[in-house]
């Protein structure tokens, strides 16, 4: 049989001390943060059915909202589809006029209703960086337009 030095015996009993004095000690430990851990699943739990309760209210909102800014869909499309005076690429019937360029633009003030004039001195070329000279309103290589 195995003979054990005093030395040995004396430091396996103080290890088995120190073992039987931490062991309740971590048993309690592990008892407790099993119990935090069921209690925040459940919490978990509770929130993740809150928050699912949420996002099915705000996607029935979102619904809501493109039926007020987009309208229903379905019917009202087929109904363009099935009409023939539809133009799929201009979304506009074939009868409507086009329209005149000369609407979009606004025409130049009578001098009676200019209010005010700004003057844009202008010392060197945005474009070419020379020194400008005289004011004139177009060079050779770039035209000035005030900003």
């Amino acid at each position: 049989m195995l003979e054990l030095s005093k030395e040995e015996i004396n430091q396996r009993l103080v290890k088995l001390r120190n073992l039987e004095r931490l062991y309740p000690i971590a048993r309690h430990r592990l008892d407790l943060l099993e119990k935090e851990n069921k209690a925040l699943k459940l919490k978990l739990a509770e929130v993740v059915a809150s928050y699912d309760a949420i996002i099915e209210k705000l996607k029935l909102w979102l619904e809501e909202l493109e039926r007020m800014v987009f309208g229903r869909r379905g019917k009202h499309n087929n109904e363009q589809k099935d009409n023939p005076e539809y133009n799929k690429d201009t979304n506009q019937s074939k009868n409507k006029q086009p329209r005149q360029p000369e609407t979009c633009r606004r025409p130049i003030p009578k001098d009676d209703q200019i209010t005010e004039t700004n003057d844009y001195p202008i010392a060197h070329c945005p474009d070419c960086h020379t020194i400008v000279r005289t004011a004139k309103k177009e060079c050779r290589a770039c035209q000035f337009h005030p900003n």
